[in-house]
């Protein structure tokens, strides 16, 4: 074909495309269906206009009132259909709990909160997304009133607890939203102390936000980060730092506190938190960037720190609590922190000089767990067994499932590069015995890296540290059962290790142990008295059960030993040993298996004997629970070691050097007493 009759045929169909189009727009059919869509669209948009401010004001109303517990109005709603700009004029929450319509008598002349103007762009994007995006939100003229009752307690407690989520709600992901161009405008906040007859003033509150968004959605940026008030008389400003959205599509906000004491505001706190706040000194150098490359990212970095921190676990607001945490200072340096996205980055956490108290109420419940955690029982029928050691009231299981699934919907993401805590301290209070148990741990020091949560799959965190035991906790009655241990350093405990959500590894030493550390709960069981020093190297190995393997625990020790034992009743020496040492010791416990490779037991002593009732003299030194002699244990059969998990012991090597043994038998017609000295044994196998 030449290009003549190709140019020809193009002319021709080109002509014949125009000719059609014409035709179409000239029929009498098209026009009518152009008019009668537009003007479908312009009915839709006049009964929106006409009838949705009415509608959206009475649910408005209506559905607040009931979510809140109080008496919600609105002035006025104007909505604009064809651009879905909606705007709420004087909004308002009744100050006191929503009565009938006939008591109430003008009690809501005063709002516990009035708002003069909301103002929403809203786009297109939200009915597409099943989720809220506005170009602009814009909050005029905000009035707060709020009221302490005192002890912690206000008067929107009622509100709060309207809005707190249920414990058995189902789990599910955190909203998605979109807002732009965020500003409140002219706000005001008068805080009333009741307790004190003093009102705190907040005046002239102005806020920017560019925009806040956990949706992949880019829109038009008007507005730069920006805080502004005045305080009782003392103004607060923030100005932004960076170019403009429209250059580099990056801007940041710097907040900066120096020595912020807040002695004059822990009054404030609510009283529903599980501690009490006694001091605190904040210092803050943080940067908050707003980002949209191509994301909308807002990160927060800089650093904070927290200097005399003092706390009261729960318990304080009876009068009778216990110091749960303090600290010198914590220091924390972030790295990039993006609170829409649930990630954190941290570069650094350092704490000095903390100070934890531990405490085991009468209840057994410990002041580190929640008020509602349950507590476990030992009554047959009432606890589930979840892993070794571990129990839990059977009740609780399907509240804990459901918590633990909430929280593996959407979890945070937490990674520390190192986190360093030096000269800690640790207080454990054990008030279920008849006499309390106090132990106190000093020189904690701690180092970890690495640390990610949830667990990333090869990159366990790893850690070491140690720390020691101040002695002057050793209980009175088993101070004097302890030998002298000499000018040593004092007790020590050392271990490193990689730990993760499938398998740890720890190795310990642990030099010259107090075995009295113990003795008040050895003292349940035991009437004499227990001594001795220990001394140890140790491995623990863990491993998470998986679809082939259960789970596995393992405690290897290539050495332990027991200096200076002594069971002693008063000053009488029932059992001495000089150095009990096992070596090659290997412990399966999920196993149930003992193994080890020797047993040495150097200058033993014993005082045997068996009174006039035929009672053994380890018999009476059992705490009897009837409040005389301890019951002899009855015969163990086939049966009952059937029922019963057994251990499987096995030593390849046990020797005695220099034992000795005092021999008393008053059970007979004619007692017999003698003693052995100087006794040298070895057992094998």
């Amino acid at each position: 074909m030449t290009s003549k009759s190709a140019g020809m045929n193009w002319t021709r169909l080109r002509t014949a495309l125009l000719t059609r189009s014409g035709a179409m727009v000239r029929s009498p059919k098209w026009c009518r269906r152009l008019v009668w869509s537009a003007a479908s669209v312009l009915v839709v948009w006049a009964i929106a206009w006409a009838l949705i401010p009415a509608i959206a004001k009475s649910q408005i109303e209506k559905i607040a009132s009931e979510k809140l517990g109080r008496h919600v109005t609105v002035g006025a709603v104007d909505f604009k259909p064809w651009s879905l700009e909606l705007a709420i004029t004087d909004f308002a929450i009744a100050k006191i709990a929503k009565i009938k319509e006939s008591q109430r008598q003008g009690s809501d002349a005063t709002p516990q909160l009035k708002i003069k103007r909301i103002y929403i762009d809203a786009e297109l994007q939200s009915l597409l997304r099943l989720a809220p995006v506005a170009d602009a939100l814009q909050i005029e003229a905000p009035v707060l009133s709020l009221t302490h009752l005192g002890e912690g307690r206000y008067d929107i407690d009622d509100i709060l607890a309207r809005l707190k989520k249920p414990d058995d709600a189902p789990a599910s992901d955190a909203p998605k939203f979109a807002f732009y161009n965020i500003v409140v405008s002219g706000g005001r906040i008068d805080f009333a102390d009741q307790l004190l007859h003093k009102t705190h003033a907040l005046r002239e509150l102005n806020l920017s936000v560019p925009f806040l968004s956990n949706l992949q959605s880019r829109r038009d940026i008007k507005t730069a980060p920006h805080l502004a008030f005045k305080l009782n008389g003392s103004s607060f400003d923030t100005a932004a730092e960076g170019t403009p959205f429209a250059q580099t599509r990056k801007t940041d906000a710097t907040l900066k506190l120096s020595a912020f004491d807040l002695n004059p505001y822990l009054a404030y706190l609510p009283a529903s938190l599980p501690f009490k706040l006694q001091a605190a000194v904040l210092n803050a150098d943080a940067k908050v960037s707003f980002e949209q490359t191509p994301a909308n990212l807002v990160r927060v970095s800089g650093t904070v720190t927290a200097d005399k921190v003092q706390l009261l676990d729960g318990r304080a607001g009876t009068g009778t609590g216990h110091e749960l945490l303090a600290f010198d200072r914590l220091r924390v340096v972030m790295d990039d922190v993006r609170p829409l996205e649930q990630l954190v980055k941290l570069t650094k956490v350092e704490l000095t000089a903390p100070v934890l108290g531990i405490t085991r109420n009468r209840a057994g419940r410990l002041n580190l767990l929640p008020a509602d955690a349950p507590v476990a029982s030992a009554a047959a029928g009432t606890t589930k067994t979840i892993a070794a050691g571990v129990r839990i009231p059977a009740a609780a299981d399907t509240n804990d499932a459901k918590k633990v699934s909430a929280a593996a919907v959407n979890p945070w993401r937490i990674q520390v590069a190192s986190v360093a805590v030096r000269d800690g301290r640790v207080n454990w209070l054990d008030e279920t015995l008849a006499s309390p148990v106090q132990v106190r741990l000093k020189g904690l020091s701690v180092n970890a890296s690495a640390i990610a949560m949830p667990f990333s799959a090869g990159a366990p965190l790893q850690f070491d540290g140690s720390l020691g035991l101040d002695t002057g906790t050793v209980a009175d009655g088993a101070r004097a059962a302890t030998p002298s241990a000499g000018a040593g350093a004092g007790p020590a405990l050392n271990f490193s290790g990689t730990a993760s959500d499938a398998a740890a590894q720890v190795s310990l030493t642990v030099a010259a142990w107090p075995l009295n550390m113990a003795a008040k709960y050895v003292g349940q069981f035991l009437l004499p008295a227990l001594g001795g020093q220990l001394n140890a190297q140790l491995g623990v190995h863990w491993q998470a059960a998986n679809t082939d393997k259960p789970q596995a625990l393992q405690i290897i020790a290539p050495q332990v030993s027991l200096n200076e034992v002594l069971l002693a009743q008063g000053k009488v020496s029932l059992v001495s040993i000089k150095r009990v040492q096992v070596d090659g010791v290997d412990i399966d416990v999920t196993g149930q298996t003992f193994k080890a490779a020797s047993m040495q037991l150097v200058q033993a002593k014993a005082l045997v004997d068996r009174d006039v009732d035929k009672r053994w003299m380890y018999e009476r030194w059992m705490v009897s629970r009837k409040g005389g002699a301890a019951p002899v244990p009855p015969p163990t059969t086939a049966a009952t070691r059937a029922q019963a998990p057994s251990w499987a012991v096995a030593i390849n090597e046990v020797s005695l050097e220099r034992g000795a043994m005092s021999f008393s038998d008053k059970a007979g017609v004619k007692p017999v007493a003698f003693e052995v000295s100087a006794v040298n044994a070895k057992l094998g196998a």
